[in-house]
Parts: C-alpha cells; structure tokens; sequence
C-alpha cells in the first residue's frame, strides 16, 4: 500500500508521557513535509493513536509490535521492512539511539534516513546529528531538541500542546454534567510502587478539597487502579466521582475541561499539562520533571532528592498539596 504522504517518524518509547514529550518534535518535523503531514511508527502502549487523534499534522498511526509481537526478533524485522517498503516513505526520522530501526528503514527502501547518528547508527543514516556517547544519554527531550538544533529544524514551541477530539470533549461534558465545578482531576495511578502516594492521602486530599468547597474531584487512571479508587472512595467519606473506566482519548478530552491536576508521577500527569491545565506532580520516587512549567513539581517536604526508585512518597503531605491547588484555583479564578 501507498503511503499517503512521504515522511515517517519512528518513536519507538513505549509510554504515553514519552509520546506527549515528542509533540514538539512531530510538529517541527511535519513542517518539513511536502504535505505538513507525517506518519508514526510507535508502541501501542503509547495510546498514540487515541492521543493524537485530533493532531492535524498526523495522518496515520502505524503500530510495532515487538515484546514477543510479529515484529520481535529477525524475522520480525523483516516483516516490518516489507510492512514499511510496501508505503514507499521518502523520507524516516528516528528519535532513538538503536540502530535497529537505523537498519529496519534502509531495509525497507527509504532513500533518506535522518537521526541521532549513534554509533553504528551512523552506517544507516543519510543525515545525522552525531551524538557523543555523553549526549546520546540525555533524557528524550533534550536528545530530540538537540538533534533538531543541529539539523537546522527550527521549533515553534518546546511545549507540549495536545488537542482534543470534539466528539469526547462533548462527551465528557455530557457525562460529567451535573457536577458542581470546577472539576479537579486526581490520577492515582503510578507504573511502580515507589511513584504511588496511596489511598490514605488521596482519600485525605479528596475529604479536604470537597469540605473546602474547592469543587468536585474525579479519579483518573487506568482500569487497574479500580480496587484502589474504591478504597479512595470509601474513605474520603464524600462524594469522589471515577473516570477508570474511560479511554486514553476521552481521559484526554476530560482533563482539558478541568481546573487542576493532582497526581503521582504518570503519563497522565504529562498529558494534563499538554491540554493546558495547572498539574501537580507528586515526585517522592523519581527526579521532578523540569521541561514544562506547566508542572509543578512537589517534592518531600524534608528536603529529600528523591531518584528513580526512591522511598519519598509518604514525606509528601497533604496539607502541601492542599496549599499549592488552592493557590492554582484563586489564580484561575
């Protein structure tokens, strides 16, 4: 089949934070298309394609499916390179240091292959920003900033901004009609143990927000967290409305219809930043996020730097949550 336009983009980290870090780079790159428009090959646990469903530059969301899929291993890279050549891509970026998919679009047939020029990624590419071994261990953001910068891709906005589907903001209008507002999304999902603040303060944090009359809270994650939500519940002993159950692009079209975010440190925390509302991160059990001042990074309130894995999530208080919301509200009004 056809590709319906010329450039592809290979993204290839698997979470829904390191897709929404990307949406700068998309941008800049699909400004660069003959047609503004580009395709991305991506996880699926990315969600991109519910993500970026109402992002105008792209045009088609394509799926690798490794992790024991049909694109694990030898064969399966082959099978991609078939996949891919079958599109007739002019042109493929890639913001990843492996050279496998370095190798996956020359195999395929894509006369321009541009990227970070990583070691042996350097034998594959046609334009490269050749990374030091340093540099090539910068966190996402800044390696794809960097290789932008070098190959002369300017970038409008460092900021992720995420449109939303008009169809799910109308929806989750209608769904959350008859609560008071302002709504205040609290995701109470986490990746790992360590980044999880827990039932007991976020029971707290709802108690309070809703005695204070600041408006109504609304759980946010995934369907696992449910048993979790229903202890929240439980023992906040007011009213907390859940949201589990929703997909990535209606949780996305929720949130931008929010006045705040409270969270642990997630996709999501990411993702409502990226729709335009105050988020607040609770960073115990990982180094606070410092690219978007749309985050406000909570940290322990002992002076503890936390790292990845660290065992922080309980020094951070409820009343300094309560304290930072509070001041986002009065300032929004």
């Amino acid at each position: 089949m056809k590709a319906c336009n010329d450039v592809l983009v290979i993204q290839p980290l698997p979470g829904i934070g390191d897709m929404i870090w990307h949406l700068p780079f998309l941008a800049a790159i699909a400004a660069t298309a003959p047609d503004g428009r580009i395709d991305i090959l991506a996880r699926p646990r990315s969600r991109a394609d519910q993500l970026l469903s109402a992002v105008v530059h792209v045009n088609e969301v394509l799926w690798l499916e490794r992790d024991n899929g049909e694109h694990e291993g030898l064969h399966g890279l082959l099978r991609l390179s078939r996949q891919l050549r079958a599109r007739s891509y002019r042109e493929a970026w890639i913001l990843h240091n492996s050279a496998r998919y370095a190798l996956l679009t020359r195999l395929a047939g894509v006369p321009e292959v541009i990227g970070y020029g990583v070691g042996a990624q350097r034998l594959f590419q046609t334009r490269h920003a050749a990374f030091s071994h340093a540099e090539a261990k910068g966190h996402p953001i800044d390696k794809a900033a960097l290789c932008l910068h070098r190959l002369g891709i300017s970038v409008a906005d460092a900021l992720p901004h995420l449109p939303v589907a008009a169809d799910a903001a109308a929806r989750m209008h209608e769904r959350f009609a008859a609560l008071p507002r302002p709504w205040i999304a609290v995701g109470i999902g986490s990746s790992e143990p360590f980044k999880q603040w827990g039932a007991d303060r976020f029971a707290d944090l709802c108690a309070r927000i809703a005695r204070a009359g600041l408006g109504s809270t609304i759980l946010v994650g995934g369907s696992g967290e449910q048993p979790l939500a229903d202890n929240i519940i439980v023992r906040s002993g007011v009213a907390v409305h859940s949201a589990l159950d929703l997909s990535v692009r209606d949780i996305a079209a929720l949130l931008a219809q929010c006045a705040a975010y409270v969270g642990n440190d997630t996709g999501f925390l990411n993702l409502a930043a990226a729709t335009g509302i105050p988020a607040i991160g609770l960073f115990g059990g990982s180094p606070p996020l410092a690219h978007d001042d749309r985050i406000h990074c909570l940290l322990p309130e002992d002076g503890s730097r936390p790292w990845y894995g660290a065992p922080f999530m309980n020094r951070i208080g409820v009343n300094a949550v309560m304290a930072v919301l509070n001041a986002y509200l009065e300032e929004t009004g």
